[in-house]
């Protein structure tokens, strides 16, 4: 599952930074679990989003869910972009950096973890089918020359509306816990998921 917090904008209310945070399982029902876990606290404190996230929720709600997740042990990778040291982007080339962040996460997953077939997920953010072609032919061909084992595992590439899939509501909570850890200096969420950290690298230009 692929998600990414934080925004490309280059204005003074814009972040300083993003960050694109991959969360492999293969277990999708312990991932259901966690965030299901997370949802009863949501409700006893009298909350009721359709799609939980990070930002909107209380410490608790944030602190459970890391828990949950930590202790299934999933795999995450992140790569992190502190925008101060680039110039003012274009609208293509803020694209074309998600698709290189998304492409290292993803094959450092697949450099980590052998196996035969892999499944990315990630939420529908392009309405034109030629953007979600270009970038699933980035993430291709990245784990064709990064994968573990002798043969590039087969690979199937979904978008969808996140507020569908607990996947990607737990990959925005680790996202928003990474995110947190170098915008505002606050590492108590990462730390909660540190174990399960297999990469994780912060681009500066």
């Amino acid at each position: 599952y692929l998600d990414e917090s934080g925004d490309l904008g280059f204005s003074p209310r814009s972040s300083r930074h993003i960050v694109v945070a991959a969360l492999a399982t293969t277990d999708d029902r312990s991932v259901e679990r966690a965030v299901k876990a997370a949802r009863m606290l949501l409700r006893s404190e009298g909350g009721s989003m359709v799609e939980m996230k990070f930002r909107n929720s209380s410490g608790r709600v944030r602190t459970r869910l890391l828990e949950e997740l930590s202790r299934r042990g999933p795999r995450i990778s992140w790569c992190g972009l502190d925008k101060r040291s680039l110039p003012s982007l274009s609208k293509d080339d803020r694209e074309q950096l998600i698709d290189i962040m998304s492409a290292d996460v993803v094959s450092h997953i697949c450099g980590a973890w052998p196996t035969k077939s892999i499944a990315i997920v990630l939420d529908r953010r392009w309405t034109k089918e030629k953007r979600r072609e270009e970038f699933d032919a980035r993430i291709r061909g990245s784990v064709s020359l990064r994968h573990a084992g002798y043969f590039a595992p087969a690979l199937r590439v979904s978008h969808f509306d996140s507020a569908g899939r607990a996947g990607l509501q737990a990959a925005d909570f680790v996202a928003g816990a990474i995110f947190r850890s170098l915008e505002r200096g606050d590492e108590s969420y990462l730390r909660i998921i540190e174990n399960c950290i297999v990469h994780g690298r912060l681009m500066r230009e």
